[in-house]
């Protein structure tokens, strides 16, 4: 945060609403925060008729790019911080995380019904914030 402050203000003189302002942009002050609370996206879906070899890489794919956070496993620190400071901008509710999943499943070609379950696992207090959405096969919207 310190690196990102210096090179946002290295140019300009500082001044008190510019500083709160950058502050409480999710784009500056707050790109990065360690610890921050985990989440999980478990997908069910049907394949449509019509889909002869199903596009595994294309759905992951379509998934990440829609919630701007891909999947890590093993990561050196280097990766870590820049996948916490990609998180850190895109900042997002479990519903505001089901409304991009529901909008990227429903543009699937391959996709029919769906039960997505997105969980925010919370880390200060007793409960987690969970969400679901779904849609049947012979579902419009």
């Amino acid at each position: 945060m310190q690196q990102r402050f210096d090179a946002d203000f290295a140019a300009t003189e500082i001044n008190k609403p510019e500083v709160l302002h950058w502050l409480g942009d999710v784009l500056g002050g707050s790109a990065a925060t360690p610890h921050a609370q985990r989440s999980t996206l478990d997908v069910e879906f049907t394949v449509l008729p019509s889909t002869e070899l199903f596009p595994w890489q294309a759905l992951i794919d379509a998934l990440e790019y829609s919630l701007q956070t891909p999947v890590q496993t093993a990561v050196k620190r280097v990766d870590e911080q820049a996948f916490a400071a990609r998180n850190g901008a895109n900042l997002m509710f479990v519903e505001d995380a089901l409304r991009r999943v529901r909008t990227c499943l429903q543009a699937l070609p391959f996709v029919g019904g769906y039960r997505a379950c997105a969980k925010h696992l919370e880390s200060l207090h007793a409960h987690d914030a969970v969400g679901v959405i779904e849609r049947n096969s012979s579902a419009n919207d």
